[in-house]
């Protein structure tokens, strides 16, 4: 089978609602009866694939040559990348070292350490004989689905192993990959008959309002202003800094959360956090934005929290988020 010409692959699918680039390009394989290892290598073989985070590094030379090949858009084909939240979820997309909203899939040997690739059960059972994966569920802010309305999970309930559905013919040198995306590829559980339970109302419909807002668009170009201020406000109620304590508590005790007790990770890393530390951070900072900025602004006050653990980086912060803060102190 030659890929050397200029024509459109002889089994090429089209991407899905909100496909991952890395769950778009493994069907595509799957569709030829390849490996996936030998058709990267015949396709593109001066480039890496599987240790590196194809959805984040959103190589050009993959999603252009892969929207020639099945026929769409050299924009569609970049809308499978993370990178193209640029403008909508970050100012600028970073392509090395830690990035906000991204969540790490902290790859070693094509193995992942960390849990970043969350999914819904719900909605890989109802894509049926062709599961996919959602750019959605590499988002730090993505603890619910916005379709199910139920939460979402990062792992596999019986190994506990992170989701690496581009491993499911490792270990079978002459075989294919014999079990769908949907399969955990390390005790082969269908991840596709799991059960999840159901959102709030409250934080689904912020999880929904999130997901739309991120609907690519250019209306939506630099929006990205917005989740600055979430992002601030989730860093803040993961702070493992004492002098925040008091206003976490209080924080929680209002929502009606399970306070999240800070430790280990990296500082202010709501990145690093696993999906059911989030979930609780998330829901408070639902309760603090249902009211915006006033509820914010109250428990400062009433738990004498002082404006320089609030705004200890101000040079970095959003300055809606800083003008906002600082109306506390002349309020």
């Amino acid at each position: 089978m030659s890929f050397d010409s200029g024509d459109r692959w002889p089994a090429f699918v089209l991407p899905k609602e909100d496909e991952l680039l890395s769950s778009w390009l493994l069907r595509n394989i799957h569709a030829h009866h390849m490996k996936a290892h030998s058709f990267c290598k015949i396709v593109w073989p001066s480039l890496a694939f599987w240790n590196r985070d194809l959805d984040r590094m959103a190589h050009p030379q993959v999603w252009q040559l892969m929207a020639r090949k099945v026929g769409i858009s050299a924009a569609r084909s970049y809308q499978t990348t993370l990178a193209s939240y640029e403008g909508l979820l970050f100012k600028r997309a970073f392509f090395k070292g830690a990035a906000s909203w991204i969540l790490p899939l902290g790859i070693y040997h094509r193995t992942y350490t960390h849990y970043g690739m969350q999914f819904c059960p719900s909605c890989l059972r109802r894509d049926g004989i062709t599961p996919y994966y959602r750019r959605w569920w590499r988002l730090a802010l993505a603890v619910g689905c916005p379709k199910c309305g139920c939460w979402l999970l990062d792992a596999c309930p019986f190994c506990e192993r992170p989701v690496m559905f581009h491993r499911g013919e490792i270990g079978r040198k002459n075989e294919l990959a014999a079990y769908p995306l949907s399969c955990c590829t390390s005790c082969y559980t269908d991840l596709a008959d799991l059960q999840s339970e159901q959102l709030p109302a409250q934080l689904l419909s912020h999880q929904q309002q999130w997901y739309q807002r991120l609907a690519v668009s250019t209306e939506g170009q630099g929006q990205y202003e917005y989740f600055d201020v979430l992002h601030q406000v989730l860093m803040l109620l993961s702070s493992k800094r004492p002098s925040l304590q008091r206003f976490q508590r209080a924080v929680a005790e209002n929502a009606g959360v399970a306070f999240y007790q800070p430790s280990g990770g990296f500082e202010n890393r709501i990145e690093a956090l696993r999906v059911d530390d989030r979930r609780r951070i998330v829901g408070q900072a639902v309760w603090l934005l249902d009211e915006w900025p006033f509820r914010l602004q109250e428990v400062i006050r009433s738990t004498n929290t002082r404006l320089s653990a609030i705004l200890s980086e101000r040079h970095h912060l959003p300055a809606a988020f800083v003008a906002e803060m600082l109306s506390v102190q002349t309020g």
